[in-house]
């Protein structure tokens, strides 16, 4: 079976539609009609019911379909990686990002990219705290902008896209919920949220220590929160506080229940581009410099 004939059969049963698959594919309708001829008479089986009003896939269309797309799928990354390991920037590439922020810089550089690489394509996946690098190592994202510190021995760190001061998180009411700022040691007694189990140990206690400088504890709460949505939603109760960059939370986070302090001797919180070292070639690359030009626009 042709990589075309595949193209066009999967089309088919996404559009449903003669029309839609020869203009979705730049072709004529008459070549859609014939190339699924060719396949029913090959595999001695009808794979779509055509009357003059509609098309559906008959049982054995849809289990061919099911089969088949994710075979599809590998034949088209595997046609992009070799291509994009000859040194032209081609094909896919598959970019994610956590946070507001991060997603205005990777559409902007995205649409850049595609701009000044024509014919390449650029797919963008919002990566939660509970994936991590999940994604990363399963291949649905060959580069990703994440929370640093990164330590994995198998990965690349790109350029910073993003550094904000660390501001603290509590529920309206909360003793500090008032202050115009704090430091580490007013943290004492109090119960840090925590992430998602994904999350390395190491980037936790950067930015959430169990002690503060003096070494007094702070405790870390048994419930997990794995996007940040649920954790500001359980700070709110006024069960745990939590931490996140200034910018993200004053312009993407403000609700009326929860305050946001600066945490003035805490880290910075910054996020980089990484990806797998052995993964590298001329497309991350290419990315990559448009993120370090694009970056510094986006507020």
């Amino acid at each position: 079976m042709e990589r075309r004939e595949m193209e066009i059969f999967l089309t088919l049963a996404d559009e449903l539609h003669f029309g839609r698959t020869a203009d979705r594919l730049h072709i004529s309708n008459a070549l859609v009609s014939q190339t699924i001829k060719t396949l029913e008479r090959r595999l001695g089986v009808a794979l779509f019911d055509r009357t003059s009003r509609r098309v559906a896939l008959t049982a054995a269309g849809r289990r061919f379909r099911d089969d088949l797309d994710p075979l599809y799928q590998g034949i088209r990354e595997a046609v992009d990686r070799v291509m994009a390991a000859s040194g032209d920037v081609t094909g896919l590439l598959k970019v994610g990002f956590e946070g507001h922020r991060t997603a205005r810089v990777v559409h902007a550089a995205s649409e850049l990219y595609r701009a000044r690489h024509p014919g390449t394509r650029v797919d963008v996946h919002e990566v939660q705290l509970f994936h991590q690098r999940e994604l990363l190592r399963q291949g649905q994202v060959d580069v990703q902008i994440t929370l640093l510190p990164i330590r994995d021995p198998d990965v690349t760190v790109g350029p910073i896209v993003s550094t904000a001061p660390l501001h603290l998180i509590a529920a309206v009411g909360h003793r500090l919920a008032d202050r115009e700022s704090v430091v580490l040691d007013d943290l004492a007694g109090e119960t840090w949220f925590s992430p998602s189990e994904e999350v390395p140990d190491y980037v936790v206690d950067y930015y959430f220590p169990r002690r503060t400088p003096s070494g007094r504890t702070i405790r870390r709460s048994n419930q997990r929160c794995r996007t940040f949505t649920e954790l500001i939603t359980t700070v709110a109760t006024g069960q745990v506080i939590g931490g996140g960059s200034g910018n993200e939370l004053h312009h993407y986070y403000a609700r009326s229940d929860v305050a946001f302090i600066p945490i003035t001797d805490a880290p910075a919180v910054s996020h980089a581009l990484m990806w797998l070292t052995d993964h590298e070639d001329s497309r991350i690359r290419a990315f990559c410099e448009i993120v370090s030009e694009v970056a510094p626009t986006i507020p």
